[in-house]
């Protein structure tokens, strides 16, 4: 195992089992206040009563705890007392800590991961064997559909200048789709398309200078140059925009339905910083406000958003929710997955789009065990998946197959 993180498991034992001198309880402030992500891994691990939830939804057989506990409590170990030893001549705070440092930091359980600003410092070093088949994780890629039906593949096309709206000029860069407005006094409505299919991203700058980051199954519709009193575009799937301020053009984002009935949502700003989750298989469309505000309007519903809330968008019937973790719904685009005790099931949607995999359950009780953390999305499909062999779920890829099943 790493030696720092050996070091810092150390430390929280001894800290959960009231046996840490000064130098520990520095050292192990000092790594709390490092990074916001330590303090709420201490956190979890020093509250017995998530960790009790934990380790019962992790190993349901007290036969499957024994089996990794007693590879790192001696007293526990055959070889050295020559006899099984039963679990409760130990105290809860001893199973506590020993089970969370097995199942938070060796095995990866909770797929916790410690992160300074540049590098990793906390991988799953337990090995486990590379299975025959893997899927790479998905890449920048988009397709342009232009006006009059064109459509060019982004992956493959070249930098520079790609085609001309009137008198807007499309420029390519990287993973980067940039619009150029001319004079727009006697320019016509043209509308492009950008779509991202599964297992791919790609980035917009629209002609008023507004940012968009389409994930993975995603489309924007937009014009290529504003030129009424409004600014509509119409979305679907998962995006994140920072919206250029212009008091006299209000920015409105229509969000298609996600279902072949019901009438769209739309979310109205000014200038603002705010996440849209509009995907079919979602439960309900997500709105996350970052910064400025925004107005959202589903049939005769409305709702205005601060900066922190998230509405939920069900049917005709609009929530909000304060203090939304932001950081987790924008992980995407910051390169990262960000589970907070997230169900299997609902965590493989975000799989199966990232991966283009079919997801398969050959036993349905697995669907329903939590994780939580962070893992970075450039990982192979393989390395993501690790973290299930020791949550007692079996998997095997087959092409572009994911088969998931109890063990």
């Amino acid at each position: 195992m790493n030696e720092n993180v050996s070091k810092i498991s150390a430390l929280i034992t001894k800290f959960l089992n009231n046996d840490l001198d000064e130098e520990g309880k520095n050292e192990l402030a000092a790594w709390k206040e490092k990074d916001e992500d330590n303090r709420r891994l201490f956190e979890k691990l020093t509250n017995e009563d998530q960790l009790f939830n934990a380790v019962s939804e992790t190993y349901t057989v007290k036969a499957n705890i024994y089996d990794k506990l007693k590879q790192n409590v001696p007293e526990l170990n055959e070889a050295n007392t020559g006899k099984v030893v039963s679990m409760q001549r130990f105290s809860w705070r001893r199973m506590t800590a020993t089970a969370a440092i097995i199942l938070a930091i060796a095995s990866g359980a909770y797929l916790w991961v410690w992160r300074d600003k540049k590098q990793q410092i906390v991988k799953n070093d337990t090995q486990v064997a590379a299975p025959v088949n893997d899927v790479e994780p998905g890449r920048d890629g988009a397709i342009l559909k232009l006006a009059n039906g064109q459509e060019i593949i982004l992956d493959s096309a070249a930098n520079g200048g790609l085609a001309r709206q009137g008198n807007t000029s499309i420029n390519k860069q990287g993973s980067l789709l940039a619009y150029n407005s001319g004079d727009t006094k006697n320019s016509e409505a043209l509308y492009n398309t950008l779509s991202t299919p599964i297992g791919r991203q790609f980035r917009l700058i629209l002609p008023d200078g507004s940012k968009i980051w389409l994930n993975a199954a995603s489309v924007i519709t937009y014009p290529t140059a504003f030129i009424g009193k409004e600014r509509n575009v119409t979305v679907k799937g998962e995006v994140y925009m920072e919206v250029a301020k212009d008091a006299s053009k209000p920015f409105r984002v229509h969000i298609l339905p996600t279902s072949g009935n019901g009438e769209e949502t739309t979310v109205e700003v000014l200038g603002t910083s705010f996440n849209i989750n509009g995907y079919g298989d979602e439960l309900a469309v997500r709105t996350t406000l970052l910064e400025g505000s925004v107005k959202i309007m589903k049939g005769k519903s409305i709702a205005l958003l601060k900066p922190g809330q998230q509405a939920f968008v069900d049917n005709n019937k609009i929530g909000v929710k304060n203090n939304a973790d932001i950081e987790k719904e924008t992980a995407w685009k910051n390169g990262l997955f960000y589970f907070t005790n997230d169900k299997l099931k609902n965590i493989m949607q975000q799989i199966s789009r990232w991966y283009d995999v079919d997801v398969v359950y050959e036993d349905g009780d697995v669907q329903n065990i939590g994780i939580s953390g962070k893992i970075e999305r450039n990982a192979n499909l393989s390395e993501m998946l690790k973290i299930l062999t020791y949550l007692n779920v079996e998997y095997r890829i087959e092409g572009r197959k994911l088969i998931l099943s109890g063990k």
